[in-house]
């Protein structure tokens, strides 16, 4: 799945966490996000689609035609806060699998 971020923005009241971001992940490379403060969870909670921005897109392009199954998620994306595993002996993927609207 490739992914394009264009001109994302996100304001809390006075605070900017994303200004202008933009960024290409092409299908099967792996992108860090750094930083010292502001910005990484909340561009995280953006891309899972767990809070929206307020300003620009999001584009994702599938680098091959494939079915989802069950309807899940059409990306496949999700969005685990560091240190916040519901139930920590299962694994992330379990806990993602667990926490799916409609069990996905």
């Amino acid at each position: 799945m490739n992914v394009e971020l264009n001109d994302i923005h996100k304001t809390f009241g006075a605070v900017h966490a994303n200004v202008g971001i933009n960024m290409k992940n092409p299908a099967g490379t792996i992108q860090g996000i750094l930083g010292k403060t502001r910005g990484k969870s909340t561009l995280m909670k953006i891309l899972s689609g767990f809070i929206q921005p307020d300003q620009g897109e999001i584009l994702w392009t599938a680098s091959r035609s494939r079915s989802i199954p069950g309807g899940c998620h059409p990306a496949g994306r999700g969005y685990a806060p560091p240190g916040s595993t519901r139930f920590s002996p299962m694994r992330v993927i379990e806990n993602f699998i667990l926490g799916r609207a409609g069990g996905c």
